[in-house]
């Protein structure tokens, strides 16, 4: 099956690279030459129907994603999966996913596109992120909020993080829209893992984070932009 081009192929050479990342020493992986055909997971994302999320504050479009493009990946990654972050996927587990496609100008950027993000406080959901893009088009942070030390979110520290984080807010407000990068006096930068084409970087997905974009990249065309898979899975 390795050479068909409907079917996604993981590629079994590839050996992973775990990084213990910040104080809590978060495990960020990641894998090179994820894919032997990488360029059906690309050709699918150029091909998907794309629309602006508005929920997630994503800075541009997000494309339909195959579930089974999302179950290739996500199955063959599970001695990762198990090993690394001590998940065990079972018939219970939930899976999502997105393409995504970095389109906003930097002056359009709602205040909480301007900082750190996190996509849950659920311990136990990972996020799985390969680029279909190369290095120009930017890759990953992973950050420190200075004030509360937080580097990853739960039900137990987000009040504090969130107190904290108004007052932080009303400042930044009155600063230039700009997508978030290195550090400031509000965060720290703990970690990157720059873009590369058919690179795969997996992390928890309450690690506070940023994609590291590049203005001059911005494209509402799948083919010329910044699009990365963006698949998620959690476990109950």
């Amino acid at each position: 099956m390795a050479n068909d081009p409907l079917r996604l192929n993981i590629n079994t050479a590839a050996r992973p690279r775990i990084g213990l990342t910040g104080r809590d020493k978060s495990p960020v992986t990641i894998i090179d030459d994820v894919l032997i055909n990488p360029e059906a997971l690309k050709a699918e994302g150029q091909a998907a129907t794309y629309s602006t999320e508005h929920r997630t504050f994503y800075p541009g479009h997000n494309g339909v994603i195959d579930r089974e493009s999302v179950l290739s990946v996500i199955s063959a990654l599970k001695p990762v999966i198990e090993n690394v972050y001590d998940l065990p996927l079972t018939n219970q587990i939930r899976l999502s996913g997105y393409f995504g496609l970095v389109s906003t100008p930097p002056e359009r950027l709602h205040l909480a596109q301007t900082i750190p993000h996190y996509d849950t406080t659920n311990p136990r959901m990972l996020a799985v992120l390969i680029y279909l893009s190369g290095p120009p088009y930017g890759g990953t942070g992973f950050y420190r909020h200075r004030a509360t030390g937080i580097e990853r979110m739960t039900r137990e520290n987000i009040a504090d993080y969130n107190t904290a984080l108004a007052d932080e807010m009303a400042e930044r407000d009155a600063l230039p829209r700009r997508y978030f990068d290195n550090s400031d006096d509000q965060f720290t930068c703990i970690a990157k893992v720059d873009a590369a084409y058919n690179r795969a970087v997996i992390y928890p997905a309450n690690l506070l984070h940023s994609g590291l974009i590049d203005p001059a990249h911005l494209s509402d065309d799948p083919r010329k932009g910044r699009i990365t898979a963006n698949m998620f899975l959690t476990m109950p």
